[in-house]
């Protein structure tokens, strides 16, 4: 089981619940939705799945948060909440 905190180019941010990291020149942000039982192997795999969507794409689960589970939709916001605050600068 993962652990809340940097893990090799990941870094985490404990004040949102979110890591970040380089992925091909583009930030990426991750926030845990479920956790995996280390017991179950075969039923429940050691493997995480993820999408990398836009920010649009997030608000329409968002808007529809009834037909998703707390805790998926508890991710969604976190990361989108990082996306918001996110300060872009461009250096020539």
């Amino acid at each position: 089981m993962f652990e809340y905190k940097d893990y090799n180019d990941f870094i985490y941010d404990k004040k949102r619940g979110v890591w970040g990291v380089d992925f091909w020149g583009y930030l990426v942000f991750l926030a845990v939705a479920a956790t995996i039982d280390d017991n179950d192997p075969i039923n429940d795999k050691p493997a995480y799945l993820s999408v990398l969507a836009h920010r649009s794409q997030m608000q329409t689960i968002l808007d529809n948060a009834h037909l998703f589970d707390p805790s998926f939709v508890n991710a969604v916001y976190a990361v989108v909440r990082q996306y918001d605050t996110l300060q872009v600068n461009i250096v020539d």
